[in-house]
């Protein structure tokens, strides 16, 4: 009997903790919406803001949904203000080049990326 109350006991303790735990998901994906960082961002830059940071986030979400061509205007936005960028932005643009077909200018910018990486 005493087993049968635990067992009991354990199943509503299990039952009553899934439920709250599903109610405090769907309340926090509720609240955690997505925003288009891109749309964002193109619109500061629309509005004549320009920064390194603004242009490495542009190229790198255009370079991770492979909008290459966008990704590929981007970092060279950035390498023109940025003398001396992170050294993945030079592997991820080698990457957009490579996609694009401008491999002469991928190998480039890869070997680039090792000589910064060393």
């Amino acid at each position: 009997m005493r087993n049968t109350f635990f067992l009991f006991l354990f199943f509503l303790l299990g039952s009553i903790y899934t439920s709250q735990a599903q109610q405090m998901k769907s309340h926090v994906s509720q609240s955690n919406k997505s925003i288009d960082i891109i749309k964002v961002y193109e619109m500061v830059v629309a509005d004549g803001y320009e920064s390194s940071q603004i242009y490495e986030t542009l190229a790198t979400e255009n370079f991770f949904i492979s909008n290459f061509t966008d990704a590929k205007k981007w970092f060279e936005k950035l390498f023109a203000l940025e003398p001396n960028p992170e050294p993945i932005a030079y592997f991820r643009y080698a990457k957009s080049l490579e996609a694009l077909k401008d491999l002469d200018k991928a190998n480039q910018y890869l070997a680039l990326y090792h000589t910064k990486i060393d």
